[in-house]
């Protein structure tokens, strides 16, 4: 019997580690669940199971490092943003030692992981307008966007604000780094969620959602059959280059599409889009285990999420 591939999830306490458990968890590979939280509940969904640091911990690299060798761990898809930036400047150490970790480069990700950045990389492409937040500064074309520059997740920290009295209520607070904020224009509208799948510079398929949210998580999906909006996402994934899964959210402006944030990695939809047809996770190891270009057949589903329960025994 052929011998099954060993693949790693990080951050598998949250959305994104989870879709990547579910789009390989019936495709015959042992799956090895990383967390650095005991009651994180992806731990509980795979073969096997470590504790790890932290990635702002200094031991993260070398711990994660000792149990893809010691696993023998042929693949490793990161599940949290905090940790892209660390594993995207160990690449080669990593797959020295036998692990292909599924992340672009570097450059990719501080540009990404940044949404100033990412504005400025595609200020010429219809991007939503980013700046710098300034608390001394209220001039604004009302509402505004108000959210973090890095290391946002969900809808954490993300501030709708309707007019000046709301700003002056938001400067106000004690409890926030303005530092790590930015502002956006306000759009209305449908949003749009994007999977893309890319490799050696090209994007080689795209799968568009139309998406309801609810605390910051899409918990209702839409398959939308939208050429405009999938040119558009081919169209910036072929100027970033990422490697593999990259995620794209979008609204239609006067029924054009402008992109307000891109993670390069996989998204919390990953497993929404895989029940479509456009299995991410998947279509990644084929290509790097049989060069493998996907041949993309996407379904026009609805996709509706609802809490499942896991029991985990006590020992007395």
């Amino acid at each position: 019997m052929k011998r099954k591939i060993i693949i790693g999830v990080t951050g598998v306490g949250g959305g994104v580690g989870q879709s990547v458990i579910k789009c390989l968890k019936n495709n015959y590979f042992i799956i090895v669940g990383l967390d650095s939280k005991e009651d994180a509940t992806g731990l509980y969904m795979c073969d096997k199971s470590f504790i790890i640091p932290q990635a702002s911990e200094s031991n993260y690299i070398s711990r994660l490092l000792s149990i893809c060798k010691k696993n023998k761990i042929k693949f490793l898809f990161p599940g949290l943003d905090t940790e892209l930036s660390k594993l995207s400047s160990n690449i080669d150490l990593f797959r020295s030692n036998g692990t292909e970790i599924i992340i672009s480069n570097k450059e990719v990700i501080q540009i990404a992981n940044d949404k100033l950045a990412t504005y400025e990389y595609f200020r010429e492409e219809n991007f939503v307008k980013t700046r710098l937040f300034n608390k001394s500064n209220n001039n604004f074309d009302y509402p505004i966007v108000i959210k973090q520059r890095k290391d946002g997740c969900r809808s954490k920290n993300v501030f709708i604000i309707n007019n000046k009295i709301e700003f002056e209520n938001f400067i106000a607070r004690k409890d926030l780094k303005f530092s790590n904020f930015i502002t956006c224009e306000y759009l209305e509208g449908d949003e749009f969620t994007c999977g893309t799948i890319n490799f050696d510079g090209k994007c080689q398929g795209v799968i568009c959602m139309k998406r309801i949210l609810r605390n910051g998580d899409t918990y209702k999906c839409y398959t939308q059959k939208n050429s405009l909006v999938e040119d558009y996402a081919i169209h910036l994934m072929e100027k970033l280059k990422p490697h593999g899964p990259c995620n794209l959210q979008l609204k239609l402006d006067n029924g054009e599409p402008r992109a307000f944030e891109i993670n390069a990695r996989c998204s919390g939809t990953t497993a929404a889009r895989a029940l479509c047809g456009f299995n991410e996770p998947l279509m990644t190891i084929d290509y790097f285990l049989k060069n493998k270009i996907p041949k993309i057949k996407i379904t026009n589903n609805t996709i509706y999420r609802y809490w499942e329960e896991l029991v985990i025994s006590k020992s007395s």
